[in-house]
């Protein structure tokens, strides 16, 4: 095996390679995702160790660093935005620490996403999260109240969350036609190990939603052996057998919320989100265009967070939200902000939505579930775009990848144009009796 790192892979040409590489972009990639998800565990020590990490990154081709950052500048609107509500934030300071640890996760994966093939990418961020679930099993610890395994984390639901996109990330090498079969061996054990990890962790909401949003992966892998035809009909099958859920659904909202409830234990307000909610909104009218500053709600001192805190019993005061990634950011960026983040999130949906489609890889099937996890949990929880967090690597990288391909697809065009008239030319000469003019 060769240390070979390859500048800007061709992203079609890449995804068909099959030789082993190592490449030194891989590794710190690797290492990206390994200091993010043992924060928890380690602190400012795997902080440290992420930005040294990323300053590697961009020190091996500076040139290249800063091409791809201009390349993809509209991505970093959704930094610069919260950068910018320094200037009316409730805590200044507070504002520009979290805005910059938020613009350098992005910078991060922008470098990585324009360095890396898709499938070397996937193959990095898998071993990351293969290590983490390896600790968590190793190392990990249950709940002081019984109810859950913790893994390395600090909360159940971040450990079945980051399983949960560990499962993902397996079924995707396992569905995948163009995956070998170590990738799928390797897969498989991913897929089990991250499954038992949820179940683990006594994660309801975690569960349910990687359940959902793998047997949406199973349909697009069996979606690839259709006809265009047939492909067509299954995504109008599956919208429609979404949309009457979504009636029935909504027509005994009141019978499955109490089942819910009852399966669960959680209490009527789904362990008061709707209080929480009710409080958002009215900061949100209070400062509706610009919100209060990025990441300065939630800040010790503040009176309505430290009530919050007390009235819900968070003695440690983090890693306390709103429960919705939507309002919870309006409530810090305004209204103007959410419009740049949905932008994104949506550009995301799309651009993913069309590459699984065109392509059969693991890294679009994974990228396809993910969002889509994304989108259904962003209604309960907030899973974008938070600073030093895996998920929002891996949601910008889904679009800087998703932009790569709508690119070079474009280019491809007008040479499959060309080769198909040179195709339709060259058989007209064929059948009147004349040979191509060379």
């Amino acid at each position: 095996m060769t240390a070979r790192p390859i500048p800007s892979p061709s992203f079609r040409s890449a995804e068909r390679a099959r030789e082993i590489q190592i490449c030194p972009n891989a590794i710190l990639s690797a290492f990206v995702f390994l200091s993010l998800l043992f924060t928890a565990w380690f602190g400012t020590l795997a902080a440290l160790a992420f930005l040294a990490t990323l300053m590697l990154l961009i020190l091996r081709s500076p040139r290249e660093s800063a091409t791809d950052l201009i390349r993809f500048w509209p991505v970093l609107l959704v930094p610069g935005w919260c950068l910018l509500s320094w200037f009316w934030s409730n805590y200044p300071s507070v504002t520009l620490r979290y805005g910059i640890q938020l613009a350098m996760t992005f910078v991060v994966a922008i470098v990585m996403a324009s360095r890396l093939s898709p499938r070397t990418f996937l193959r990095a961020a898998f071993g990351a999260y293969a290590v983490t679930a390896v600790c968590s099993l190793a190392f990990g610890r249950v709940r002081s109240d019984g109810l859950g395994w913790l893994g390395i984390f600090g909360s159940k639901n971040e450990l079945s969350y980051t399983m949960s996109t560990l499962t993902l990330m397996g079924l995707a090498f396992v569905l995948s036609r163009q995956s070998s079969q170590k990738d799928r061996l390797f897969g498989l054990a991913g897929l089990l190990v991250g499954l038992f990890l949820i179940v683990m962790g006594q994660s309801t909401g975690a569960l349910v939603s990687t359940m959902l949003v793998a047997g949406l992966g199973v349909m697009l892998a069996i979606s690839r052996y259709l006809t265009s035809g047939l492909r067509v009909l299954l995504v109008l099958l599956i919208l429609l057998g979404a949309s009457a859920s979504g009636l029935v659904a909504w027509e005994f909202r009141t019978e499955l919320a109490a089942l819910f409830l009852e399966t669960t234990g959680k209490d009527v307000t789904l362990t008061g989100r709707t209080d929480l909610w009710s409080v958002a909104f009215g900061e949100i009218a209070r400062q509706p265009v610009l919100g209060q500053g990025f990441r300065a709600f939630w800040v010790p001192g503040h009176p309505l967070a430290e009530a919050l805190w007390a009235k819900f019993g968070i003695a440690t005061k983090s890693g306390f939200h709103f429960h919705n990634t939507w309002i919870s950011n309006a409530v810090e960026i305004g209204i103007a902000g959410i419009l740049i983040q949905l932008a994104a999130f949506l550009a995301t949906l799309v651009l993913i939505g069309r590459w699984t489609l065109a392509a059969s890889s693991a890294t679009a099937l994974f990228f396809a579930m993910f969002m889509v996890k994304q989108a259904t949990m962003s209604s309960v929880e907030v899973v974008a775009y938070q600073q030093f967090q895996p998920d929002t690597v891996l949601s910008v990288t889904a679009l800087i990848f998703g932009l790569r391909f709508r690119s070079e697809a474009r280019a491809a065009s007008p040479q499959r144009r060309t080769a198909i008239a040179a195709l339709k030319g060259e058989t007209a000469r064929r059948v009147q009796g004349t040979s191509p003019t060379i």
